[in-house]
């Protein structure tokens, strides 16, 4: 209604009668014909879903310098950014100062790229289904503004970033990972007083006691309704530990669905 939003098919079809475009999407692997058509433009949203990009061999880490500063300056404005393809170039050319959303879901990352810290008013960002991604950023506790953290699908991921606990304005978090390093286990929920809907606890064999359980303060989550536990595939020598564990990690008494999965226990 307001001309505010269009295709790139649109964009390119009638460049003079769409010079107040700010919201995007390209429907077809045309990312190439950005730099072009958006000079000049301040975009807020851009999107270009990952099933966009299906069976597409797009070569962006070859890109030049020259056309990754092009593209620096297509993104500077945005709000919002929906992109798959080569997300590591994506996130060293996005402007930190105003993106508030990001959703890389579907994309071949392994290690999500140090560059995302500096996205300091980051509210939600959206990884699902990276079925590659093994490592979070190392300091992504100074996205102090993040609210909502997708996980779900990434199946590779070993841990969560270094002092997770500093996010302590998330919402929905759907995958907590536990690990035994500093700043890395079941302890960093304990400060997450806000989060909802469902979590996933992932390698809970690795909580060193039923003390250090008790620390994740599940019983004050009160807006939490659905949880998974799940125990990797070691062998328990002593069924009475994992046990205490369990009893330990007692949640709120408002969950409605309640999955365990790789228990050990009698």
């Amino acid at each position: 209604v307001t001309d505010e939003c269009a295709s790139i098919e649109e964009l390119s079809q009638q460049k003079a009668l769409l010079k107040g475009v700010c919201h995007m999407k390209t429907s077809k692997a045309e990312f190439e014909r950005i730099n072009g058509l958006c000079k000049g433009r301040k975009l807020r949203t851009l999107l270009a879903p990952s099933e966009s990009w299906k069976d597409y061999k797009y070569n962006f880490p070859s890109k030049s310098h020259k056309d990754i500063k092009e593209l620096q300056q297509v993104l500077a404005s945005l709000r919002a950014l929906n992109c798959s393809p080569s997300p590591i170039v994506i996130c060293k050319a996005i402007n930190g100062k105003h993106l508030r959303y990001l959703d890389l879901s579907g994309s071949d990352i392994v290690r999500l790229p140090d560059s995302i810290c500096m996205l300091y008013n980051l509210q939600t960002l959206r990884l699902i289904d990276c079925q590659k991604l093994q490592q979070l950023a190392e300091n992504m506790a100074r996205l102090r503004k993040l609210t909502h953290l997708y996980l779900s699908g990434c199946g590779s991921l070993r841990s969560m970033s270094p002092n997770f606990g500093l996010l302590n304005n998330l919402h929905i978090l759907t995958t907590f990972v536990v690990d035994t390093g500093d700043g890395l286990g079941i302890e960093q929920l304990k400060e997450l007083q806000h989060l909802s809907n469902r979590l996933e606890l992932l390698n809970l064999s690795k909580i060193k006691s039923g003390e250090n359980a008790k620390e994740a303060n599940l019983s004050q989550k009160k807006n939490i309704s659905e949880l998974l536990f799940s125990w990797d595939q070691e062998r328990y020598d002593k069924p009475n530990g994992v046990e205490e564990v369990l009893q330990c990690l007692e949640p709120h008494s408002n969950i409605q669905k309640f999955e365990i999965r790789g228990y050990g226990g009698l």
